[in-house]
């Protein structure tokens, strides 16, 4: 359904029993097939269970001043067609938050391009063709295939979000554009990066900003064996001018295939941390639910985390093409179609692009509920450490693992890219000279029986570039101080789960490669698993030349020898509750997981921290903080940072707040 095509009526409403003005506000969005689509604008201070629902309905707080973050919930009626209510739904927020939506593109999108015009030409059309191509196989296929309905509900979505943004610029008396490229260009950022390096051509990194940015990020599940508690926590690596965010819930009925005769899809409920104008998270964070009411049994419940990864073979952006769906409308298919992990992941290879790699972690936290922990308690002896170093347990990785895509090229072929190595501003950054990185991050030799066998397919006919990758960029958490405190004895005594599988799935993609494996043992195993860049896969590692960073860089590449997987390996025992949770994933170099780039005049860092806490029998919950960590020099603020001329309309100065939990308006 093209934007220009649909008739829109505004109406200004207002309710009975309303309260004092709140500075939240409401709107219901009517359709009918006569008179087309009509927004209901309600204003502030509403008795929320008194809005209309409409097709659709939509409660937005701009509350960024005051907590860091936008909040917006939408939720649609199951007996509209699927078409309307994602039209719906991109109006609401269009409409509601057009004045974030055009701060955003201020900050982000505007100067963008400035010094690298032919580039971002070339991009734009990589953007513009994709769309029209990805679109017309949509319509074509979406009658018959769950899964090119619910892209071609991602960009109806993104259709309806353009419209209602014109029409609230237009309430609003405003004299300001975004083009229609603008809008594709916002929700294919997480894909822009490496469509710049396999657009230009060269060697030479077109996008360092953006890698490196991407280093801050990292993500951590912790499984508690006594109370069967789940944390899965996601730390974002961005640039400041980004900082502009919202939590979002989108709650959207959406049926298996266009007729409502059909089934409703099994992720309806998607809550995440997302950006104005996207429609997607971009970080990647989300929790998706289904309805207990319909499938009481079968309750969709997945956490899905996606931390960036690099790819340092030049050859690999050969399978990155046109004819391909990028990250976000595959994503959003994935949450709302899979029943877990391992569905999710095959989703997510279904023309993959290639681009937005990412490793990702999907708990399937309706799992929970049928854990058992062994009744006797286990005792573990770790390796004696080294003299003034802490002993590092092994990570074992299981068989089984599923790989989908093309043909790689052979390991002999795969050449390092020397202009993507690790910038020695990165190293800068905490005070190391470029010369002294590979003696300053060297740990202790591990040795492991890591099995990392592959089951998979290889050039698999009509998979075109199915995969995912990760970012390898660690330098960005200096070393682990030898007189850190060892927070586990030599012997420990723990509980375990028996044997479970499902509860946690890792998905890696790179171009044209896939691969997934259910790692729920090293989850009850380890008691954790945490991802940050460095792949978990040896397929993965060595496509992407990983393993050749490593043996030319050292352990900063390495899954077990790296930083910040010495942080995780040594303190995840303390992260038993909210507030440790909290402390591992915000501690702020030297020596944690979250770092603060702004104190060596970098624009870019560790922007929040979401933690999803699960437990059986109980509401999960979600908590957010947003902006870079405090730590002990304080909070960020523009006025006083080196680079206070970024462009960073609409954000606060400084960035202090406390951490957020979430709470929903309706259901």
């Amino acid at each position: 359904m093209s934007a220009s095509a649909v008739h829109l009526v505004e109406g200004e409403c207002v309710l009975f029993h309303r309260v004092e003005e709140d500075g939240n506000y409401s709107a219901t969005v009517y359709w009918s097939t006569d008179g087309g689509f009509r927004i209901d604008y309600w204003g502030q201070g509403n008795i929320l269970e008194d809005i209309p629902q409409g097709a659709a309905r939509a409660y937005y707080r701009p509350q960024i001043d005051s907590t860091g973050w936008a909040v917006l919930e939408v939720e649609s009626h199951e007996d509209y067609p699927d078409w309307v209510q994602a039209y719906s739904a991109g109006l609401l927020e269009g409409s509601l938050s057009w004045q974030l939506i055009h701060w955003h593109w201020v900050n982000t999108v505007r100067d963008y391009c400035s010094g690298k015009e032919h580039l971002c030409k070339d991009v734009r059309r990589f953007i513009r063709e994709n769309c029209d191509w990805v679109r017309a196989r949509a319509k074509k296929h979406m009658h018959r295939d769950h899964y090119w309905h619910q892209v071609e509900l991602f960009f109806i979505q993104l259709d309806g979000l353009e419209t209602g943004w014109r029409q609230g610029v237009k309430r609003s008396r405003q004299d300001i554009d975004i083009s229609h490229e603008d809008f594709l260009w916002m929700n294919a950022m997480t894909d822009v990066a490496d469509l710049e390096r396999k657009l230009n051509g060269s060697r030479k990194d077109p996008n360092p900003r953006m890698s490196d940015a991407a280093s801050f990020s990292s993500a951590f599940v912790r499984l508690l064996p006594e109370t069967k508690q789940l944390f899965v926590s996601h730390n974002t690596g961005a640039r400041y001018e980004g900082m502009l965010r919202l939590m979002k819930r989108y709650e959207l009925n959406y049926h298996l295939l266009p007729t409502r005769d059909w089934n409703l899809v099994q992720g309806r409920d998607v809550v995440f941390s997302s950006y104005p104008g996207v429609v997607y998270s971009q970080d990647d964070f989300y929790v998706v639910s289904g309805d207990p009411s319909t499938s009481p049994e079968s309750v969709h419940k997945l956490v899905v985390t996606g931390t960036a990864v690099d790819n340092y073979n030049k050859a690999l952006w050969d399978a990155v093409d046109v004819e391909q769906v990028l990250v976000g409308p595959r994503v959003m298919a994935a949450n709302r179609l899979a029943h877990d992990g391992k569905s999710w992941s095959r989703i997510l290879a279904r023309f993959n692009s290639g681009t937005g790699n990412k490793q990702w972690m999907v708990a399937n936290y309706g799992h929970l509920e049928t854990l058992r922990a062994e009744e006797l308690l286990v005792e573990e002896r770790l390796p004696s450490p080294s003299p003034g170093q802490e002993a590092l347990p092994s990570i074992q990785v299981s068989d089984g693992t599923t790989t989908v895509g093309q043909e790689l090229p052979p390991a002999d072929a795969i050449q390092i890219d020397k202009a993507v190595e690790p910038k020695a501003s990165l190293l800068w950054l905490f005070g190391t000279e470029p010369s002294r990185a590979a003696k300053i991050f060297t740990g202790p030799k591990v040795t492991s029986d890591e099995n990392r066998s592959v089951e998979g397919l290889r050039g698999a006919k009509g998979l075109k570039g199915e995969g995912r990758a990760l970012d390898v960029s660690n330098t960005l958490v200096p070393p682990v101080e030898e007189e850190a405190p060892i927070s586990e004895p030599l012997v420990r005594h723990r509980r375990r789960f028996s044997s479970h599988k499902g509860l946690l799935w890792v998905v890696e993609q790179l171009p044209g490669l896939v691969q997934s494996s259910d790692q729920t043992h090293v989850l009850h195993e380890e008691g954790y698993l945490a991802t940050f860049g460095v792949p978990l896969f040896k397929d993965i590692q060595e496509a992407s030349s990983s393993t050749k960073m490593q043996q030319h860089l050292g352990p900063l590449f390495s899954l077990k020898d790296s930083p910040k997987a010495r942080v995780f390996i040594r303190d995840y025992a303390n992260a038993t509750d909210l507030p440790s949770v909290v402390r591992l994933m915000r501690r702020v170099v030297p020596e944690g997981l979250a770092g603060r780039g702004d104190l060596f005049g970098t624009p870019y860092g560790t922007t929040d921290c979401k933690i999803f806490e699960g437990r059986p029998g109980g509401a999960s919950r979600v908590h957010a903080v947003a902006g870079p960590p405090l730590g002990s020099t304080g909070p960020f603020q523009w006025t006083t940072s080196s680079f206070s001329e970024r462009p960073h309309v609409g954000q606060p100065d400084v960035w202090k707040f406390n951490m957020l939990e979430l709470e929903w308006a309706w259901g």
